[in-house]
């Protein structure tokens, strides 16, 4: 069975005033505010006849100055809505809640419930369910279609209602009608719930590609230690090849210096002495090229040890830094940073050591030096603290020293007794403070669930 709702045919009607012809049904209870809505939907028991137009009259012991209504009828308890009257057709007045339902509208025979529900007129922040009850509706010869002689059938459209005698679109086709308008709602509630979803996916994205450069530094780093293990080995071998290449010119300067003693005997007996000591002055100017090489040769070692040494050091700030990213990527926990009885404080951190303290309105979020904070859930009090409070974050983590540089937050916030996003809430930068924002329009009422992105 598809929903019927309240059209222009419902009409709206002053409080306390008569209802239409002396003939028109009634339907009136008297209501204790305190006692009502227990659960057994047995505050009232309005029988319905299924031709007649229906008044309906809920009279309290208690003032409803500010306050709106709307009345739904469904069957079974948690099933289909047959009907929903807005609050544009019901008339509250000091002391009771007023409306008609036209006999177009009222559901098939059967056993129906029905409640009341009211919330604050301006805000439609605070809702309470004040009347609830059974509408049993039974059969009027006039709900028959036809006689038997001028027997018709009809065929629906897709989406039609059966609205006697006809079929028509329901009002919550179109985007303007009462109902159609919380469909429009519910639809940008949809597409939020879908771009939430979006940037889950690219934090995800985030998340992959840090994890791929980490293992990308990290195979970079097995890398270098490769090459320094060759550069090593490298040079371990150079040093062999020098001390063999300076074991032969010890050799050769042995060598040498026998054969100068030679030429100064042959020099000391004279005859060709003289042509020996051109020949030996020969040998001396190459040997000192000779050593001239062998020196670049020790300089060129000494300063590649040094490069060594550099690319060494380099290389252990680098692992320092692959580190420090692994640290940050990987160790993410949850903790508690205040536990006071209704106003705990849940962390989402890089580390360890957060701690939160509460000065009257004042949130002061102490933050440990290389910790990142990523979120955090809070619970306010607004029955004893008030609808807003101002939220202090630091330095430490975020710079939040000047204008350029500030933090701030992605914020949202549920009321705790019914689990509804909190509509006007917010969540701003303190233009006077850097390291401060402020966030208002929260409920006096109830504990709000307060959460933070940052």
């Amino acid at each position: 069975m598809k929903r019927l709702i309240s059209t222009a045919l419902i009409g709206l009607l002053a409080c306390g005033a008569a209802f239409g012809l002396a003939t028109q049904k009634t339907n009136s209870v008297n209501l204790v505010l305190a006692n009502v809505c227990d659960g057994t939907f047995n505050d009232f028991k309005f029988q319905l006849s299924g031709y007649d137009d229906q008044a309906f009259v809920f009279n309290y012991d208690k003032t409803l100055t500010g306050v709106a209504a709307t009345f739904r009828i469904t069957k079974p308890i948690d099933g289909t809505i047959y009907l929903d009257v807005p609050i544009t057709s019901i008339t509250v007045g000091t002391t009771n809640a007023t409306f008609s339902i036209a006999r177009t509208n009222i559901p098939p025979p059967g056993s129906y419930y029905g409640e009341l529900l009211s919330y604050e007129a301006d805000s439609t922040n605070y809702y309470r369910s004040i009347a609830q009850g059974k509408l049993p509706v039974t059969w009027s010869l006039y709900l028959n279609e036809s006689n038997f002689f001028a027997r018709a059938t009809t065929n629906a459209g897709v989406g039609q209602v059966y609205v006697h005698p006809n079929w028509i679109d329901p009002p919550w086709l179109s985007s303007t009608s009462d109902v159609g308008t919380v469909y429009v709602t519910l639809t940008a509630y949809n597409a939020h719930n879908v771009l939430q979803a979006n940037t889950n996916t690219v934090f995800q994205s985030f998340k992959d590609a840090q994890i791929a450069s980490n293992a990308t530094y990290s195979a970079f780093i097995a890398s270098q230690i490769a090459s320094n293990t060759a550069l090593q080995s490298s040079i371990t071998l150079n040093l062999a090849n020098q001390a063999a290449t300076n074991t032969i010119f010890r050799a050769f300067d042995t060598a040498q210096i026998a054969t100068n003693a030679a030429l100064l005997a042959a020099i000391n007996v004279g005859g060709t002495g003289s042509v020996s000591l051109v020949t030996y002055n020969a040998g001396i100017t190459a040997q000192a090229n000779t050593n001239t090489v062998f020196e670049t040769g020790k300089v060129s070692v000494v300063t590649y040890a040094a490069g060594l040494v550099t690319e060494a050091a380099t290389n252990a700030a680098l692992q320092g830094s692959i580190d420090a990213i692994n640290i940050t990527a990987s160790n993410t926990v949850r903790y508690a940073a205040l536990t006071n009885a209704n106003e705990n404080v849940e962390v989402l951190a890089s580390g360890t050591g957060i701690t939160v303290t509460r000065t009257n309105t004042t949130i002061n979020v102490a933050i440990p030096t290389n910790v990142k904070l990523h979120s955090m859930m809070l619970r306010w009090n607004g029955v004893s603290l008030g609808s807003t409070f101002n939220l202090i974050t630091g330095t430490a983590d975020m710079s939040n020293t000047t204008i350029a540089n500030r933090w701030g937050a992605i914020g949202q916030f549920y009321r705790e007794d019914t689990g509804a996003l909190i509509a006007g809430a917010s969540v701003r930068l303190d233009t006077a403070n850097f390291n401060t924002l402020v966030i208002q329009g929260l409920p006096t009422a109830s504990i709000t669930h307060c959460r933070f992105s940052f």
